[in-house]
């Protein structure tokens, strides 16, 4: 077999991983929300997400499925695949953790100077900052209730900038 069979074969593999990996979260994305159930098709966020991770020659990573069914909320499956890719492609999710992780120290930080007995409740020593606030923080948001307040906010943070985050 040649390289250059080879090489196509290793991406069709890729994608294939990447594709079940996509499906194994969507199957639980938003499931017991009712305002989303019926809104947003799970065929259409495979799709959105896919063709993202096609598109940006990156692995799915979990919690691509929130920030894409959030989109699809609002908009066509064309204009949520260009909008997630200028979301993510610069967070470079598949780099790491490091923003996420960033942020999330800050959040706890900012806790610490605006209720310090909501930190001090949350500051137990056998529990870090980022097993409680890293899911919220990694979705931007968008695994937090009621879902039409999270919309509220992020129709702030695409007008004002995600540099916000």
């Amino acid at each position: 077999m040649n390289k250059y069979i080879n090489i196509n074969i290793n991406k069709l593999i890729k994608r294939c991983t990447c594709y079940f990996d996509i499906r194994k979260d969507t199957m639980r994305t938003f499931k017991t929300n009712g305002f989303f159930k019926g809104r947003v098709s799970e065929k259409a966020l495979i799709r959105v997400i896919n063709s993202y991770c096609h598109k940006s020659q990156s692995n799915y990573v979990q919690g691509m499925d929130v920030i894409a069914a959030m989109l699809l909320l609002n908009m066509t499956e064309l204009d949520a695949f260009a909008t997630l890719t200028v979301v993510l492609v610069p967070s470079q999710p598949e780099q790491g953790l490091a923003g996420a992780f960033g942020s999330t120290m800050l959040v706890f930080k900012i806790l610490q100077l605006v209720d310090k007995p909501l930190s001090d409740h949350l500051s137990d020593p056998s529990i870090h900052p980022f097993a409680l606030f890293f899911p919220v923080m990694s979705s931007l948001l968008s695994i937090t209730k009621p879902i039409v307040q999270v919309m509220r906010l992020w129709d702030f943070l695409f007008a004002f900038g995600l540099h916000m985050i």
